[in-house]
């Protein structure tokens, strides 16, 4: 509703999908099989990863897009485009996408965040991050 909205980590590891936090953490807190199913498939991805991270001692990034692959959408109209992780402690973000499915890393230390600094932007879907200025 145009509302900017957030949620607090629940534990050591946060999954979001296109449902609010809310929504997947009672679905999943209220399912006694945490395999159930629902008609809401964002749900059925919530659960799915839920589901193997109580079973990881050590999380890295590499296996966080392993788990990720696992939600994924592999054909049809609805075939997942892109993953993303974010290191909160380190503050980098790691992106893989259909087109070019090698991890590109953005750290927000690269980046100015003064006011006066210039607005960069730089497409996804692309070999490489390749920060310019962005204008109206």
């Amino acid at each position: 509703d145009g509302e900017v909205r957030f949620s607090e980590k629940q534990g050591e590891f946060q999954v979001m999908t296109q449902v609010s936090s809310e929504v997947a953490q009672k679905f999943f807190s209220q399912s006694e099989d945490k395999s159930a199913k629902s008609e809401n498939s964002s749900l059925n991805k919530y659960m799915l990863l839920m589901g193997h991270l109580g079973a990881i001692p050590q999380m890295d990034v590499s296996l966080s897009f392993d788990l990720l692959d696992i939600s994924a959408n592999k054909a049809g109209q609805q075939k997942t485009q892109w993953g993303v992780v974010y290191d909160l402690e380190e503050r980098c973000i790691y992106i893989k996408t259909n087109s070019y499915p090698q991890t590109r890393q953005v750290c927000l230390a690269d980046f100015d965040f003064e006011s006066k600094s210039m607005s960069l932007a730089s497409p996804i879907q692309t070999k490489s991050i390749n920060w310019n200025p962005m204008n109206q």
